[in-house]
């Protein structure tokens, strides 16, 4: 096959529905090769070039490209950045924000321009100089580039440098040499003229054995990835959850989590993380110039640096107070909303209590009390976003979430003490109980005597109507498939539930079946009380073993 037919059969796997492709120029052999193999395709070719400033002469290689450009009739795009300023600035090393910017450009132009799809010259040659980057750095995995990696492709990963450059040789296609591709002080030059030729003269296929353990990596990391990804939520991770999974799972998982602060990702970092799990004091990991990884009260979170408060603002009108305070509060003077102070306190029913001692009895972590809104006059306070209110002010409420997953676990605990998986439901209409059930899978020899399928069953029966229309089921542990397709099937308005199913989960962890085009929804909440369900699930698992 030739390169041309090759490139064209990648590309067409990669992206057979496009119409609008983004082609990212340099004006090296690699992005050069790319434009002149696919500038004649059936797609509606544009290229974008991004000026580093990391060189006096770059402005050149811009007027380069874009000569090419209206030479061949093709639309172009450019911008420029200062990468070693904004680098410095930021804290990042010139390779990772010269990637940052010049990514964060090619996605704004694609979207200019309705682009599907962004194009890269990556080839096998830069394939393999990154997995050894990978492995110098101690990476979790070693899964090179993906051919295919969001907006993001790379049609060229399977072909090597030298035959990109035999292509422009063999049209008379001039190309340039970017001089930082020969400065060594840069990691990848040193590995691709130095370490890569050293190692190829003992390994003469060394490039296709590097790009080929990527190609294997990356099917064991996709799986990981999935796995990992349902311990995730709200950007933080469950400690006791990440101590039971696989080890591989939990790495995962902890990558992920400084995936999304864009911090280094390091084997160091992820084992640093995850030998300091059980410890029982708070402990804060730097990891970026930006943010940490904070390991406290049961949960690892990746937190800003920077301290969020509440703008100090007067309160005077009924308008301005929160929805569950009186009005009455409103002859005090001199109240505000903002963030703690030192010395603050708030009455209680039980008497004066510190607001410091609040947010410790909370396990609300220092970073988080001062984003906490406060209502209050000098140091007393009044009212404490989502915590606590004064009696004298507060308006009652009743949260029949929780007064119901109240219900259900009292129905869980009946399922322990009769050595059955304590899961506990029950089912509610306008408000008022209709049915509670427990799992009895074991006493009936019944594999779909679960708790929400009996709580189902005998709503049905008191209601004389199978359709439990206006109904709502709380249940302890997240559904299983047998038990959502029950839910469906009964017409449930709205489905409850505590503690994520990590094995069997199908409002999420495993599957989410109520994304499928279904003739009805059902409305779903997620993790009331979970933290209850959760340590009876651990409770009875500790006595099994």
């Amino acid at each position: 096959m030739s390169l041309l037919a090759k490139s064209q059969a990648s590309l067409n796997k990669l992206a057979p529905d496009a119409k609008h492709l983004l082609l990212a120029v340099s004006g090296g052999a690699d992005s050069m090769a790319m434009l002149f193999l696919f500038k004649d395709s059936d797609y509606q070719i544009s290229i974008a070039h991004f000026d580093h400033s990391l060189r006096p002469n770059s402005a050149e290689d811009c007027k380069f490209v874009e000569q090419i450009c209206k030479t061949h009739g093709l639309s172009f795009l450019s911008e420029k950045a200062d990468v070693a300023k904004i680098a410095k600035t930021k804290g990042w090393n010139i390779e990772d924000a010269a990637r940052r910017l010049r990514y964060g450009f090619l996605t704004r132009a694609a979207k200019t321009i309705g682009a599907e799809y962004i194009l890269t010259g990556h080839n096998q040659n830069d394939q393999a100089e990154t997995v050894l980057m990978q492995v110098l750095r101690g990476a979790a995995y070693l899964k090179g580039m993906q051919a295919k990696q969001g907006q993001i492709l790379r049609p060229l990963l399977d072909i090597k440098r030298s035959q990109l450059e035999a292509f422009l040789a063999s049209i008379g296609q001039n190309y340039l040499s970017d001089q930082t591709n020969f400065d060594i002080d840069y990691a990848r030059a040193y590995l691709r003229h130095n370490t890569i030729p050293e190692l190829s003269k003992r390994y003469p296929k060394l490039i296709e054995k590097l790009a080929k353990l990527a190609y294997l990596q990356q099917d064991i990391f996709a799986h990981d990835q999935k796995e990992a990804k349902k311990l995730i939520s709200n950007n933080e991770l469950v400690n006791q959850e990440l101590i039971a999974a696989d080890k591989a799972i939990s790495r995962q998982a902890i990558a992920e989590l400084l995936n999304n602060a864009h911090a280094l990702n390091s084997s160091k970092q992820v084992d640093n993380i995850l030998n300091n799990l059980a410890n029982k004091s708070p402990i804060r990991i730097d990891i970026s110039k930006e943010y940490l990884v904070r390991i406290a009260y049961g949960k690892t979170k990746i937190i800003s640096k920077k301290i969020t408060k509440i703008p100090k603002r007067q309160v005077k009108s009924k308008a301005d107070l929160p929805s569950n305070i009186k009005e009455d509060i409103l002859v005090i003077k001199n109240l505000v909303y903002r963030s703690k102070k030192a010395g603050d306190y708030i009455q209680l029913s039980f008497g004066k209590k510190k607001l410091s001692d609040i947010f410790i009895n909370k396990k609300i972590p220092q970073e988080d009390r001062t984003a906490i809104k406060l209502l209050a006059a000098g140091q007393e306070v009044f009212w404490i976003e989502n915590i606590a209110a004064n009696p004298k002010y507060e308006i009652k409420t009743i949260d029949y979430d929780k007064k119901f997953m109240k219900l259900a676990l009292e129905q869980a605990k009946l399922a322990y003490k009769n050595n059955e998986l304590p899961v506990g439901a029950v089912v509610v209409k306008d408000n008022k109980l209709i049915a509670k059930a427990h799992n009895q899978t074991e006493k009936l020899k019944d594999p779909s005597a679960h708790a929400e399928v009996l709580a189902i069953k005998q709503a049905a029966k008191q209601l004389n109507d199978w359709r439990l229309s206006g109904c709502i089921l709380y249940v302890t542990l997240e559904p299983c498939p047998m038990c959502f397709g029950t839910s469906l099937q009964a017409h449930l308005a709205k489905i409850v539930y505590g503690a994520k199913n990590i094995k069997e989960g199908a409002l999420s962890s495993v599957v989410e079946l109520n994304n499928f085009d279904w003739k009805r929804k059902i409305e779903i909440k997620s993790g009331v009380l979970a933290k209850e369900s959760i340590k009876l699930l651990q409770d009875f698992f500790k006595d099994k073993r």
